[in-house]
């Protein structure tokens, strides 16, 4: 029954991990992809200003400054990277209803005898989890190589005027990501290790 519980508590963490970065900027604005910030000084004044442009899951924010240069890089970014950025709430999707599957065999496991508990709900689980596992970490490679690569373009094509930070989002992905891998290994070995099965 433990391992029962530490699964489910798994695909908690990793449900809120990931919905959490699926509502990231505009919506969250505290939870972001990447951040991009122009710098623009006067020498006569010896003033500067800075221009900053997050960008989350359904787009972008910039501050209240804003700077024509970051404002058309934000542009062009958000058109390319939306593409692939919608399959964070996919994997959001397939962790739900893993977890749902888990609250089923919690339930059905703590209430009906051993005899008549059916095999269907943890092997479905097994299947759900897999998805959502697979998902989450091809979710954090592609993010991850978005902003790798933005990264080295931003910095090469303005010539350092505006710089590319990597975002929490990410590192909250990945951490769904091995909830996700652990609680498979915790599956494994509470219904399939050496024909296991309470």
């Amino acid at each position: 029954m433990f391992l029962l519980l530490l699964i489910l508590c798994l695909l908690l963490a990793a449900l809120i991990m990931l919905l959490l970065v699926t509502l990231s900027v505009p919506i969250i604005k505290t939870i972001y992809l990447f951040r991009l910030v122009a710098q623009d000084s006067i020498a006569i004044v010896d003033a500067s200003a800075n221009a900053t442009a997050t960008f989350g899951v359904w787009g972008y924010c910039i501050s209240a400054l804003q700077a024509s240069q970051a404002n058309s890089i934000a542009n062009s970014i958000s058109r390319t990277s939306t593409f692939v950025l919608v399959l964070h709430p996919i994997a959001c999707g397939f962790t739900f209803v893993a977890y749902l599957i888990a609250v089923y065999t919690y339930i059905q496991r703590r209430h009906v005898s051993r005899i008549s508990v059916k095999p269907l709900p943890p092997i479905l689980l097994f299947i759900s989890t897999t998805f959502a596992a697979i998902l989450s970490l091809v979710v954090f490679a592609i993010d991850a190589g978005v902003v790798g690569t933005l990264r080295k373009t931003v910095h090469d094509d303005t010539d350092g005027l505006v710089t590319l930070t990597w975002g929490n989002g990410i590192w909250v992905t990945l951490g769904a990501a091995i909830a996700l891998v652990t609680c498979l290994f915790c599956q494994w070995r509470r219904f399939g290790c050496c024909g296991r099965h309470g």
